[in-house]
């Protein structure tokens, strides 16, 4: 606990991502995975709202990288979608100035500017969503199912008339407006 009462919550360990297979093996804890990647596997990573258009503090971006090259010290954050997808909800100026800095051929002559970005992931309880559920999952998901129908038309011992019995049905005339018609007609 931490002094204002809340859980405090330990920093997740830095997954590295070494090819576009590794991101089914992303770990998250407490729904928080920290995760870092290289610049090659930018235009293959499943990501969602990551470019930003022309802008005067996109360029100031880009002559940062240009001049200082890129550390990742401050992670790019992304919620996980529903269709598995990155959606990236800080960090969308960094992202495009380094996927366009990383592509410039005269400003990486020497060496990289940009190696790895750092991305800090959070699931919500809409992550994944709507992907297409596995094999396994859906055999279970039949099996509960079925088993809830077995549940409803199995039958249940006589209780001695505690069930309630159905309403009755009253005629239409006697509520709402039809009886204050007749009310009127008297």
């Amino acid at each position: 606990m931490g002094p204002t009462g809340q859980r405090v919550r330990r920093a997740p360990s830095v997954q590295f991502i070494r090819s576009i297979e590794d991101i089914n093996g992303i770990a998250f804890e407490d729904g928080i995975a920290a995760v870092e990647v290289p610049v090659e596997l930018l235009p293959d990573l499943p990501l969602k709202n990551d470019f930003r258009g022309p802008s005067i503090r996109l360029q100031a971006v880009e002559a940062s990288i240009r001049d200082k090259g890129f550390t990742p010290l401050e992670p790019i954050i992304a919620r996980i979608g529903q269709k598995g997808r990155w959606i990236v909800v800080d960090g969308g100026h960094r992202l495009t100035a380094a996927r366009s800095v990383s592509r410039e051929f005269w400003t990486n002559l020497f060496g990289p500017k940009i190696r790895t970005l750092y991305f800090l992931l959070f699931e919500t309880p809409r992550s994944w969503g709507k992907l297409k559920p596995s094999r396994k999952a859906r055999e279970r998901a039949r099996l509960a199912v079925l088993n809830a129908r077995e549940e409803r038309f199995r039958p249940r011992p006589y209780d001695g008339g505690s069930a309630q019995t159905p309403p009755r049905h009253r005629h239409r005339a006697s509520s709402g407006r039809f009886s204050r018609r007749a009310q009127r007609r008297e």
